[in-house]
């Protein structure tokens, strides 16, 4: 049983969403959301909370022969780990013997390959865990075409969440107030003070949802569904870092086991959200490779350093809900903003209820008022981040 269509009130496209508008008002309140907000201005517009992510990675490019007992320089038959990766008319190249060969055909069910030996090179014994490097399709002058493959394309079902915080105050709890003197004017700036510090409170109720959520879908008795979106650091299944050497994690090993599996696409910049834990040990890193970047505050609302790599550039910040839990406050999350961005089924709203003013019956803690957002992520490529932690 789906809701139906919501409108996201984003109907016009020359204006920027709510939501967009509400970060600038707290910068750093919500780090990830300010984010994706800031960098991606193509959020998703949903009509459902179930949608689906055409999550596209780039085509592996090698895999390894697999049989125990090899090949001979002979065979025409050979098992790999994975054939997805080729069609039929690739070359290939294994790269301990220097061979290159020509596929013909494919077996995907036992991932078998039937091959043209020795091609412009000679033919020797294949061992088993040889690498088969692929490096091109090609054809004869008559050719027809056949398939191709650029990039590998899966479907990933999410949901959009209704994130919900409560304004909660009554006529009395307004009045309490020692440093209002009552009357109407008092009372509706306590109001409006109250609207305000909610809504940056559902920044970050929002911020938390997408970073830590994890992805369901659940049926109550009385047949309506409770969403909860993929959060990012959930989400992120192949490059996951869990340095337990029991020592601090140095330079070479953030390089080797962070930095590099993070850099799997051609992006030139990430950004690493840091627990306090985490910043003090890569304030053990070389100086000159770590700079402060001041313009970026002002633009921001926060701290960013750079960390300079052969790849590229990581910009690094703190992000002060990593800070929360063991699990958490000795982690970072490197995420590329070239492959995810908000998912918006409904835009920020403030309903103030069914008195119109925001206030309750006194002493009555009834929700009359709220700030509510429908949204999730939309991650397009899982292999562009990584959550590592010390």
């Amino acid at each position: 049983m789906l809701p139906g269509v919501i409108s996201t009130g984003m109907e016009t496209a020359s204006r920027k969403p709510d939501i967009y508008e509400l970060t600038l008002l707290e910068k750093s309140a919500a780090r990830f959301l300010r984010l994706l907000t800031k960098l991606r201005n193509d959020i998703r517009k949903l009509n459902s909370p179930v949608y689906k992510t055409q999550e596209r990675r780039p085509r592996g490019q090698q895999t390894r022969v697999n049989l125990s007992a090899g090949y001979t320089a002979l065979d025409e038959e050979i098992i790999v780990d994975d054939s997805s990766i080729f069609s039929e008319g690739d070359l290939a190249i294994l790269t301990r013997i220097q061979e290159m060969v020509r596929i013909r055909s494919i077996t995907r069910s036992t991932h078998t390959l039937l091959i043209t030996r020795g091609v412009g090179s000679t033919a020797a014994a294949i061992n088993d865990n040889d690498y088969i490097l692929r490096v091109s399709r090609v054809e004869n002058e008559a050719y027809t075409i056949g398939p191709s493959y650029v990039t590998d394309t899966t479907q990933v079902t999410n949901y959009a969440s209704t994130v919900s915080t409560p304004v909660e105050h009554s006529n009395l709890q307004v009045l309490e107030h020692s440093y209002l003197s009552g009357g109407t004017d008092n009372k509706t700036n306590r109001v409006k003070a109250d609207e305000f510090a909610m809504s940056i409170e559902h920044l970050r109720e929002i911020d938390r949802q997408l970073m830590f959520s994890f992805k369901s879908a659940t049926l109550d008795a009385n047949n309506r569904y409770l969403y909860t979106t993929g959060g990012m650091i959930p989400s992120i299944v192949t490059n996951v870092y869990n340095h337990a050497g029991g020592q601090q994690m140095t330079e070479a090993q953030y390089n080797t086991n962070m930095v590099r599996p993070a850099w799997g696409n051609d992006s030139t910049e990430k950004w690493q959200l840091s627990s306090n834990k985490f910043l003090s040990v890569m304030e053990s890193f070389q100086r000159d490779k770590v700079y402060y970047e001041p313009g970026e505050m002002q633009t921001m609302g926060f701290a960013v350093s750079k960390y300079k790599t052969t790849r590229g550039v990581i910009n690094v910040i703190h992000h002060p809900h990593l800070d929360a839990t063991p699990y958490y406050e000795e982690g970072a999350v490197i995420i590329d903003f070239n492959h995810v961005r908000l998912a918006l089924l409904q835009d920020t709203k403030y309903d103030k209820g069914p008195s119109g003013n925001g206030l309750q019956v006194p002493n009555q803690r009834t929700k009359l008022s709220e700030w509510s957002t429908i949204c999730g992520l939309d991650i397009q490529y899982e292999e562009a981040h990584l959550w590592g932690y010390d």
